[in-house]
C-alpha cells in the first residue's frame, strides 16, 4: 500500500453470532431420559415438522418442565449478556426464555426458517454424532447475491456460515437470520433444545380503588 494512501473504515451491518459453553453435562442424563418418554407418548403431527423433515419437534413449552430449570437459568443468563452488547440494558431485564426439543434422527434435516415474533433465538446441543448436520446461517442481505465478491464463512463475505456445533454449547443469534440444518448423515440421532427469548408482557398498573 503506497505511503501516499490514507483509509479510514466503518464495520456496518456486522450480524454476531454467540456461542457459550455450559457446564450442564450432569444434567443431560436425566433430560435424555425425559425427552426419550415424551416421544414416546407424543407422536409426530404435520405442525411439529413445519422445519424439521423426518424429525420429531415439541412446541415451546419445554421449560414447563421443572426438571429443566439449569438450563433456562443459564440461557437466560447468556441472554442478558447478548443483549447488554446490544446496548439494550432494558431489555436485559424484561424478557423470558422458552424451548423446544428438536430431534433429528438419520438423514433428518431442518428446513431454510427463522424465529418469528422474538427478540433473539438460539439452540442448545445435547447430543451431536460425528457427521450427523451442521447448523447453516444464510445471508440475510438479498442484494449480497448479486457480487461477485462471494467467500463462504469469511467476515466480509456474503456467503452461507456453517457451524459444527458441539455437546453442551448454546449458539444465540438474532431471531431474523434464517437457519438451517444439513442432513444429519450419521446412524444416531442428534437432539438440540431451540429457544427464543420472548418479551415479558408486563401487567398493567391499576389505581387504587378509594
Amino acid at each position: 500500500m503506497s505511503k501516499n494512501i490514507s483509509i479510514t473504515f466503518n464495520d456496518v451491518f456486522v450480524t454476531r453470532l454467540f456461542t457459550f459453553n455450559l457446564e450442564l453435562s450432569e444434567h443431560h442424563p436425566a433430560w435424555l431420559d425425559y425427552i426419550a418418554q415424551r416421544q414416546a407418548s407424543e407422536p409426530v403431527t404435520e405442525k411439529m415438522n413445519r422445519s424439521n423433515y423426518n424429525g420429531w419437534k415439541t412446541p415451546f413449552d419445554l421449560f414447563d418442565e421443572p426438571l429443566f430449570a439449569p438450563l433456562q437459568r443459564l440461557s437466560k443468563q447468556c441472554f442478558q449478556y447478548v443483549f447488554e452488547q446490544h446496548q439494550q440494558q432494558a431489555q436485559a431485564e424484561h424478557f423470558d426464555v422458552q424451548g423446544s426439543v428438536n430431534l433429528s434422527h438419520p438423514q433428518a434435516f431442518n428446513y431454510q426458517h427463522g424465529h418469528a415474533m422474538s427478540l433473539y433465538s438460539g439452540v442448545y446441543y445435547l447430543t451431536v454424532p460425528e457427521n450427523s448436520g451442521d447448523i447453516v446461517f444464510h445471508e440475510p442481505r438479498p442484494a449480497a447475491k448479486y457480487s461477485r465478491l462471494q467467500a463462504d464463512g469469511c467476515r466480509f463475505g456474503s456467503g452461507d456460515v456453517h457451524i459444527a456445533p458441539k455437546a453442551g454449547q448454546l449458539v444465540l443469534f438474532p431471531c431474523w437470520l434464517e437457519h438451517s440444518v444439513l442432513p444429519n448423515e450419521s446412524d444416531q440421532t442428534r437432539i438440540s433444545i431451540p429457544m427464543n427469548a420472548m418479551e415479558r408482557t408486563l401487567s398493567p398498573v391499576l389505581p387504587k380503588k378509594n
